[in-house]
């Protein structure tokens, strides 16, 4: 539903990665709070996936390593001492889950991962003995190379977009701030124009260019909306006036009951026990995307016949109690607490709710979810 065009197209080279693998940096949180909440995409060369992994997958182990030469060291002035070993097991998990999480636990929507270039071991051998950029003077380059011509592949399939490159190959990939001369020449060679490169030296430069500005506006406004202050859009009034409609028309009542197939309706919402703005995003069309959630009682109206029981004895009982033998047709109210995790688009200019859509939502037997909901903290500010 919420869909649009996307703001902007960002490769990372694979030093970036390196400079800070797991993420917890300050300029790393931005990034990421950029791609996903101004609707950027990463894209991800599959060379610079498999280098980090490597990496990652050498680095933990050499440290492992080391662990245990300073273990074997130690137990021997402290022969007493029974010091755990690494379980090798354990460490092949963490790779692993570093693989499957890369880049960084992004969204994966937001996400696309680049095959590797069609260009031949001879041409690559050819610019390597040329040591043409970016294979360095010792004709060491070759996976930056690779980088290269993905981005070049990329940019031919899609003539009419443009993307931001970050490395920290300075002397390698650039001139200054834009791309080397030699790289500049072989994209033309290719008939691409190299100003659809714009080129930084690390993320910082990126995102005070792209995101600071933005996201300091939307936590803002998150704020306002949280605290009440933002008066064009009162999401305790939307839940009063709205929400019920929404929960009829996408028929929620046999979720919220947790009995399928039974007749449920959706009649009433209360007044919410817990209300937190997860997200505020930003959509390139300048309309923004309200993620909350919410803790409340829904009223459901469900009615019910002998078969329902049958087929549903134990949670009719729980829902209904249990019945008349001479009657098991009804109609009855129950009141459910319940959890939901709601999407809105809101206007950017009135903040008036264009569309809306339940993303999650716990009813009596589980978590139903529909679409991926940001959680409340899950963004660290700005």
């Amino acid at each position: 539903m919420f869909e649009d065009d996307i703001a902007g197209y960002i490769l990372l080279d694979t030093n970036v990665f390196y400079a800070d693998m797991h993420g917890r940096g300050t300029s790393t949180a931005v990034l990421v709070q950029g791609v996903e909440r101004l609707h950027y995409l990463l894209l991800v060369p599959e060379v610079v996936k498999d280098e980090t992994i490597e990496k990652y997958r050498h680095t933990l182990m050499a440290k492992a390593a080391s662990y245990s030469q300073t273990v074997g060291e130690l137990r021997s002035f402290l022969p007493s001492w029974q010091a755990t070993d690494l379980p090798v097991s354990e460490l092949e998990s963490l790779i692993q889950w570093f693989a499957i999480s890369f880049p960084y636990s992004i969204d994966k929507s937001r996400i696309v991962l680049l095959p590797y270039p069609s260009t031949t071991h001879q041409e690559l051998t050819k610019r390597a003995l040329l040591r043409q950029k970016p294979f360095n003077e010792k004709g060491s380059g070759y996976r930056d190379s690779l980088i290269c011509d993905t981005m070049k592949e990329w940019l031919l399939a899609n003539p009419d977009k443009s993307l931001c490159y970050v490395s920290q190959n300075h002397k390698d990939f650039f001139d200054g701030s834009e791309l080397h001369p030699e790289i500049r020449r072989s994209f033309k060679e290719a008939r691409i124009d190299p100003a659809r490169i714009k080129c930084f030296l690390n993320l910082g430069e990126l995102n005070g260019e792209f995101f600071l500005p933005h996201l300091e506006s939307l936590d803002q406004l998150a704020d306002a909306i949280q605290s009440g202050s933002e008066r064009r859009f009162v999401i305790a009034e939307w839940i009063e006036s709205d929400l019920i409609e929404l929960l009829q028309g996408d028929e929620w009542g046999g979720a919220i009951v947790g009995i399928h197939n039974l007749s449920a309706y959706p009649t009433k919402c209360g007044t919410p026990s817990k209300l937190n703005v997860d997200d505020v995003r930003l959509l390139p069309s300048g309309d923004f995307l309200l993620y909350f959630s919410t803790r409340l009682k829904i009223e459901v109206r469900i009615s019910f016949d002998e078969r329902d029981f049958d087929r549903n004895y134990n949670a009719m009982c729980d829902l209904v109690g249990k019945p008349d033998v001479a009657d098991m047709d009804g109609t009855a109210w129950v009141d459910i607490n319940t959890y939901l995790g709601i999407s809105l688009m809101l206007n950017q200019d009135t903040l008036k709710v264009a569309y809306s859509q339940v993303d999650e939502l716990e009813g009596r037997r589980g978590l139903y979810q529909m679409a991926t909901h940001p959680h409340e903290l899950s963004h660290p500010k700005s």
